[in-house]
């Protein structure tokens, strides 16, 4: 029995580095993440959170590129928009909007050291924090509702 274990556990000591090796090259290589299903494809990000890309009749399309964008982006319900938080080399953050339909990006707001992440309602609204205020815009009127501390 003490052989046996002490079999494995040498076998797992050999494999770790492997299986590490491997983990780490397939990091630097990249991979996507997070796909959402829109009616112009497939959106996805990469591995580093640093791009957004389209993936459309089989080709991949490289829709935007910046510190943070593909982290915790989100998609309308329409799959028109994709709702994303741009980050500066400062970390000032910017609330922004994707339109799929015009391959255009739409700032939300000036820059800031709080902003959250944007979000869609059901009927087309955005979302997003502002410090402890939650902004919502609605056809482009904003509306601003102190959360407080």
């Amino acid at each position: 029995m003490h052989r046996t274990m002490m079999k494995i556990t040498t076998l797992l000591l050999l494999l770790a580095p492997v299986s590490l090796f491997g983990q780490d090259q397939r990091e630097e290589q990249g991979y996507f993440t997070n796909p959402r299903s829109t009616p112009y494809g497939t959106v996805c990000s990469n591995n580093y959170a640093s791009s957004l890309y389209l993936v459309e009749n089989g080709s991949l399309h490289e829709l935007l590129t910046a510190a943070g964008c593909g982290g915790y982006y989100s998609v309308s319900a329409d799959g028109q928009r994709i709702g994303l938080k741009l980050i500066d080399e400062d970390g000032f953050q910017t609330p922004a909007v994707y339109d799929l339909s015009k391959r255009s990006l739409l700032m939300l707001s000036t820059p800031g050291r709080q902003v959250g992440q944007v979000s869609f309602t059901a009927d087309g609204r955005v979302a997003f924090t502002r410090g402890e205020d939650l902004v919502v815009r609605v056809e482009g009127r904003e509306e601003v509702f102190p959360l407080g501390t």
